[in-house]
């Protein structure tokens, strides 16, 4: 029930699968407000407050931003929405499985998140929650036979939508997916999100000391909390796509994003690995 001029806040420096949803939007009558990161690539709560207005309608944001690592503090931003009347939605695919995250008591409309990334489970499966009062809002453009109430009832033609959010869930399931998704929970909850949220501090931290002595110019937002397992990072001489280039023929998988280098350890790297990490650094810069 969009309607002209409501308002639908955001960083300018998002992940486009949480800009485009959006965009599109704007066909409604809404309208994009950007929120500017700062010179050290933080997205602070006050920079959001700052361009919330009475025309506010959603604030949306990732848990952690996938170009610098910058974590936002959901609990806050959360109480500010609820105080506001906005509907709050979160991507947390950079941070699910390490960091803590509670819809309820934070007051998250809607949670988005894919399983390959820091959960290491498989591509084409999501996780997607809704609070009952905004999925009793939402317009399900997508419908299909497994949307409906009498699912399996082929020939009796009941458009009568389920009421919990299998209604979003239209057609055949990605059973191989859920598959690997469980998989990739159980591994989780073996280990305990604590224990892997402890270990990525340290891994990060690690190798993050480990390119300073290098010579990387360090761009990464480390603030207690704030910080992620997402380093970015510029090698030296200034040429980032070289080294990830470099580093690529040597088996070891960086990326490149808004002009740093980006490294992502996870919680899975054994003690000896270090040094190979370390050896092949030194390497792919004598090449660049």
């Amino acid at each position: 029930d969009w309607k002209e001029g409501d308002e639908i806040v955001l960083s300018s420096k998002e992940y486009p699968a949480n800009v485009y949803p959006w965009w599109a939007q704007q066909e409604r009558g809404a309208k994009l407000v950007w929120v500017e990161e700062d010179e050290n690539h933080r997205l602070p709560v006050e920079a959001y407050e700052a361009k919330i207005t009475d025309r506010t309608k959603v604030l949306t944001v990732s848990h952690v931003q996938f170009a610098t690592g910058f974590r936002h503090d959901l609990k806050r931003l959360g109480e500010i929405c609820r105080e506001r009347g906005i509907l709050f939605f979160v991507d947390a695919i950079q941070s699910f499985s390490v960091f803590d995250i509670r819809v309820e008591e934070w007051g998250i409309d809607a949670l988005t998140t894919g399983s390959h990334k820091w959960l290491l489970g498989p591509t084409g499966i999501a996780l997607f929650y809704t609070t009952p009062e905004l999925r009793d809002h939402l317009t399900t453009t997508f419908v299909g036979a497994d949307s409906m109430v009498d699912s399996l009832d082929y020939l009796n033609y009941n458009f009568q939508l389920l009421p919990d959010a299998r209604r979003f869930e239209n057609a055949m399931l990605n059973f191989h997916g859920a598959a690997g998704l469980q998989s990739a929970l159980e591994v989780v909850a073996r280990f305990g999100r604590e224990n892997i949220e402890t270990k990525i501090k340290q891994n990060s931290d690690r190798i993050r000391s480990m390119l300073l002595d290098l010579g990387f110019e360090d761009h990464s937002v480390r603030e207690e909390e704030e910080w992620s397992g997402i380093l970015t990072l510029i090698p030296p001489g200034g040429d980032p796509t070289g080294c990830y280039e470099a580093l690529k023929r040597r088996d070891l998988y960086t990326s490149v994003r808004d002009g740093r280098l980006r490294v992502s350890p996870h919680a899975y790297h054994p003690e000896e690995s270090f040094e190979k990490i370390n050896q092949i650094f030194k390497a792919a810069l004598k090449e660049i």
